[in-house]
């Protein structure tokens, strides 16, 4: 994730957009923004070659609703949502013969479930057995109709699991637990059967390891992989029974590095830092050639934000225009067909979700690199009033809402500016101590932006 509060330039989209010549380059599959401000839960899934995007969102009265769209080839339509209730799923799949499922946990039942999509009616098709212990770091995998989920354990020292429902029961996979002792991250990937994970042991210098289960126990695949440190980032995927590892911490200088397995040992696939420093990194193989792909945040005297770079053998090269994507989050990177494909929302506190495709032939709309300001002050806010001002070329309505810590909508109001810097005031007699969000979005929904604020009696 981006540090949104670093820089008092707030990127909006609020020029109209170039259509820009027929070259290589990430354009929006259909429309710009696919749902509204209020935005949570970004899920991002192919079947075949059909992307499908699912998102929780807050309508003006402050409930949440969770909504599906998928692409025709030509615009993206919604499917049903029937009784997908309030549950928080973390993973969208299908099934081998098409039927879209999700997978969740329930915070309050401490419970695994699935849902599917049958004759209009999301129905539950199974749900584990109570969990009384904290679970954190929760991933899930789908393969065909079967799930498996791992997890850390705090009640047993933060140690990894793995769960398996085999299409009939809820399973534990091994005789115990998966790492050796308190991990984090834990990145699960299921191939033809067979369960993967790859994790960081925090008591060992949050050095990385991959694990396989071959059917009665978790083995190491080549035993310890790098060392790390408390503010690194990884991820990891397997893709014709090569697992693939990427990670940036202190070891390599904060610089991505990628590496595979080659049977006997992990070797770095090409330069050991391929991009300049990086916070955020997302790791995608084409499966029909093994080249792997890296989605990572990198910024430089005239740019910030997200790019991709792939492994043509040789060497690493940039798809596309570089810092494509400023503000994200939920990202989801998938090579089908040898095309990516990007699902993401468009930051951390409500913004629209969005998706991309990169394009050799296609004439794609682009927004320009437009630095309006936005800025609350003063930060904290002392007393019973906000007051922020905006600085934008901009004629029209602007809608203001306020979220508190825990994404909950408290306030909104709208107002019309002009352009050119703005100070507005907001007054916020009914708001108690605390942190919260101040959300401001254009009429039209072209852009949408956040900033953080502290308020104190």
């Amino acid at each position: 994730m981006h540090n949104y509060f670093l820089s008092l330039a707030l990127i909006f989209m609020c020029q109209p957009w170039a259509v820009l010549a027929q070259n290589p380059q990430w354009r929006y599959l259909g429309d710009t923004l696919l749902s509204s401000w209020g935005t949570y839960n970004v899920l991002t899934a192919l079947d075949e070659d059909v992307p499908h995007l699912v998102f929780s969102e807050y309508d003006a009265l402050g409930n949440d609703h969770w909504k599906i769209q998928r692409w025709d080839g030509t615009a993206w339509q919604p499917l049903d949502t029937l009784g997908l209730g309030k549950e928080r799923y973390q993973v969208l799949d299908f099934t081998s013969n098409g039927i879209p499922q999700m997978a969740y946990f329930h915070a309050e039942t401490r419970r695994f479930g699935i849902k599917r999509l049958q004759n209009g009616l999301w129905s539950t098709v199974s749900e584990s057995p109570v969990f009384n212990e904290a679970l954190y770091y929760i991933d899930m995998a789908f393969e065909d109709e079967k799930l498996w989920v791992a997890f850390a354990d705090l009640d047993q020292g933060g140690k990894a699991f793995v769960w398996h429902f085999d299409g009939v029961n809820w399973i534990q996979l091994g005789p115990g637990a998966v790492s050796f002792g308190n991990i984090y991250p834990l990145n699960l990937q299921v191939e033809n059967g067979t369960p993967w994970v790859a994790f960081r042991e925090i008591q060992m210098g949050y050095a990385g390891f991959v694990k396989k289960f071959n059917g009665a126990s978790w083995e190491a695949v080549g035993g310890q992989i790098f060392d790390g440190n408390v503010h690194g980032q990884m991820d990891f995927v397997v893709a014709n029974n090569i697992p693939y590892i990427t990670h940036i911490d202190s070891s390599t200088q904060h610089h991505v590095r990628v590496l595979k397995f080659n049977g006997a040992i992990w070797e770095t696939v090409g330069s050991s830092m391929i991009t300049p420093a990086s916070y955020f990194v997302k790791l995608a193989v084409d499966r029909d050639n093994n080249q792997p792909y890296i989605l990572f945040d990198e910024s430089g005297p005239d740019f910030w934000g997200l790019s991709v770079m792939r492994f043509n053998g040789s060497a690493w090269e940039f798809v596309g225009d570089r810092a494509f994507i400023y503000n994200y989050w939920s990202v989801t990177l998938i090579i089908q067909g040898g095309v990516p494909h990007l699902g993401y929302q468009g930051g951390p506190f409500g913004q629209p979700a969005s998706f991309q495709v990169f394009s050799k032939t296609s004439s794609a709309l682009q927004p320009p690199k437009n630095f309006p300001f936005f800025n609350i002050q003063p930060n904290p806010v002392v007393g019973k009033s906000i007051q922020f001002s905006v600085n934008l070329n901009h004629f029209g309505p602007l809608h203001v809402r306020i979220v508190d810590s825990k994404g909950q909508f408290v306030k909104a109001i709208s107002f019309n500016i002009t352009p050119g810097e703005e100070i507005h005031e907001l007054p916020v007699p009914e708001l108690s101590s605390g942190i919260y969000f101040l959300q401001i979005s254009s009429d039209s929904g072209d852009y949408f932006t956040s900033r953080k604020f502290l308020l104190l009696d």
